[in-house]
């Protein structure tokens, strides 16, 4: 069975794709060889070819995990390898992990561990995991000149993309994302102390190499795992320039003035009071640059796949956003996080096509849930996904008023595209802002259509690589004006 067509097929190079657009930046690289058998070990189906279905539930259907989820919800047991595991899903399920988040442990592979580091919070546990988690938080507060920074740079996107379907017919979302969310996360994390630009293809490859199924891989030179550890050696000589020259150029007493994160880590303590060490610190950057990049710039794409179509919503937002216009100035943050429509409107996307799709957890000791016993250092699969199409009203359909705060007195427990309890991502305000920036400046000035979805990527992130968009200039004619849209609505 292993060496099935299925298993032969995966070895296969990605297809080619007619007529992809150069001038949309570098077509999405084809990932470095895995093991050929990585699809059947994984517990999944090839999804090349996958044609999308009506809504958000259809992509994921050939999801071996997400389908029994589907018939056997709040969850089931398998065997994988050789450890039992217990996969999980529904807001029962996430109501239980916050009550025993305390009692459970990170279970990511060692690929993973490797890229991000030993000392990075994402990946630790206890007081050190506590620390630092607050310690990364207070670095990651969004200020008017990252809403700044974010409108200039979702500017450049649109422009491009606009001049690039004018020349050539449609453009690659993914490329121009990419190279976004990159900008974005870059400025967040060192500010004025490096542009970073030179680490793209580094960041790429140790992204590429996260999910290894054999720990052998790291000593083969042609596996995605062993050049993401030569990438990541790479990064951290780098980010250990970056450190050297804050120190140089920086008093602790400024710490606090600055909105990058390198400085608030490199004046920073540890739970015992030290400074932090250089390892500590470049860990917890990598981990930072994983994170905010590798999730967000889907998350980007998705906003336009799925607004596409939403003319209604589109007008809605629209009709927001002109209180806020002056010019071509960048919005208050003030402005931003009052934004109810745009608020809705992200948190639904977000809600259809989690970035996270899973948590990765360990039991730390033993517990029950659901009339079953999970043994301690038993590991547990908690699928977002399923909680976010399988369990709620809605489903599969876009529906951005699920989050009207006058319909919602409290907070979805079934919703947590960033994670749940104490380690819930700490710089999901980030995605936020930027996904509200990027309508802001997309929203009444531009329209867009998918002109093709390509094929449809599973894993490790779910996303459409050949997504191509035509995106043209509104014309003011077509839109009509705000008071029409105003008495629309």
């Amino acid at each position: 069975r292993l060496w099935s067509a299925r298993a032969i097929e995966a070895m296969a190079p990605p297809r080619a794709h007619a007529k992809v657009v150069a001038r949309a930046g570098p077509a999405p690289r084809a990932p470095a060889p895995r093991c050929p058998l990585a699809p059947i070990l994984r517990g999944t189906e090839d999804a090349r070819g996958m044609v999308a279905g009506p809504g958000a539930e259809a992509l994921f259907d050939r999801d071996v995990a997400f389908r029994r989820l589907r018939e056997q919800a709040p969850g089931f047991r398998s065997r994988v390898f050789v450890q039992d595991w217990t996969f999980l899903t529904g807001k029962k399920v996430l109501q239980w992990l916050s009550e025993v988040e305390e009692d459970t442990l990170p279970n990511y592979p060692q690929s993973f561990r490797d890229m991000v580091g030993p000392k990075a919070a994402l990946v630790s546990s206890g007081a050190w995991h506590r620390h630092m988690y607050k310690v990364i938080s207070a670095g990651l507060t969004v200020k008017q000149e990252d809403v700044d920074h974010f409108h200039i740079i979702c500017k450049e996107a649109l422009e491009e993309m606009t001049e690039i379907t004018e020349q050539d017919g449609c453009v690659l979302a993914e490329p121009i994302m990419r190279k976004l969310t990159y900008k974005a996360v870059v400025t967040k994390v060192f500010g004025k102390h490096s542009d970073f630009d030179e680490y793209f293809e580094e960041l790429l490859a140790v992204t590429d190499g996260m999910i290894a199924i054999f720990p052998f891989e790291k000593y083969l030179p042609w596996c995605a795992y062993y050049k993401g550890i030569q990438a990541r050696k790479k990064l951290a000589s780098g980010i250990q320039k970056v450190i050297d020259k804050v120190r140089e150029s920086e008093l602790p007493s400024n710490v606090e003035t600055n909105s990058d994160i390198i400085s608030t880590l490199v004046f920073g303590v540890d739970e015992a009071g030290l400074p932090l060490t250089d390892s500590a610190i470049v860990d917890n950057v990598i981990a930072l640059l994983i994170g905010g990049f590798d999730n967000t710039f889907s998350t980007m794409g998705w906003l336009f796949f799925t607004l596409a179509e939403e003319e209604e919503w589109l007008n809605q937002l629209a009709a927001e956003f002109s209180n806020s216009r002056v010019g071509d100035a960048a919005p208050t943050r003030g402005d931003v996080s009052n934004w109810k429509v745009g608020d809705m409107v992200s948190k639904e996307v977000l809600r259809m096509h989690s970035a996270v799709g899973a948590l990765f957890r360990k039991a730390g000791k033993e517990l029950k849930f659901n009339g079953w016993t999970i043994p301690k250092g038993s590991p547990m699969y908690i699928s977002s996904r399923g909680a976010h199409l399988l369990d709620n009203e809605h489903g599969s359909g876009f529906h951005p008023e699920r989050f009207d705060p006058a319909l919602n007195a409290g907070s979805d427990p079934a919703y947590f595209p960033f994670g749940n309890g104490p380690r819930i991502c700490s710089g999901r305000h980030i995605v936020y802002f930027l996904m509200k920036v990027m309508l802001f400046n997309a929203v009444p000035d531009y329209r867009w259509e998918i002109v093709d979805m390509g094929e449809f990527r599973k894993f490790p992130i779910p996303s459409y690589p050949y997504l191509k968009i035509k995106m043209v200039r509104a014309n003011p004619e077509q839109i009509g004006s705000v008071d029409q849209m105003l008495a629309s609505i």
